[in-house]
């Protein structure tokens, strides 16, 4: 459990930068493409794509290329080959696109997968990050606990 919630901030750390300038979806079809480059390039261990894309803070967060290829290997290890999506949405969220996609893994068949990737309105990959279903559902849970809690406190 310990692993997998690294390898999801790993993965977060990783492709939580921006990435090469493009002009905005125009459909949602253009969105779901979005959100499917950035997933494949993690795939695809596309490391000089993924460096490319990175802002400066994150190259120190992450020291190298092979560094970089370090964590994509271990994500590769401890997920496996996707083998089916089952689903992918797209929407707004604080002004930006935000793409899920819902997947299983060959090394995690009983569990499924949720990557989610927010993407400027500039094609800036925010933020982006890989975890089971059940860590997403909680996480999902704490964030709406903290909302909630916020919203519940007296303004001074």
């Amino acid at each position: 459990m310990r692993r997998t919630t690294l390898l999801a901030a790993v993965a977060a750390a990783i492709l939580a930068a921006p990435a090469a300038a493009q002009s905005a979806p125009a459909t949602r079809d253009d969105s779901l493409n979005v959100g499917r480059k950035y997933v494949q390039w993690v795939y695809e261990s596309q490391v000089d794509s993924l460096w490319n894309a990175f802002e400066e803070r994150l190259h120190g967060v992450i020291g190298s290329k092979d560094r970089l290829q370090e964590e994509l290997d271990r994500i590769a290890i401890n997920f496996g080959v996707e083998v089916e999506v089952i689903e992918e949405t797209v929407g707004a969220k604080d002004g930006n696109l935000f793409y899920t996609r819902e997947v299983k893994f060959e090394a995690r068949p009983e569990e499924p997968a949720i990557w989610t990737l927010s993407v400027g309105a500039d094609g800036a990959l925010k933020g982006a990050s890989v975890r089971s279903k059940s860590q997403f559902q909680q996480q999902q849970q704490q964030q709406q606990a903290k909302s909630d809690s916020a919203a519940a406190k007296p303004a001074n």
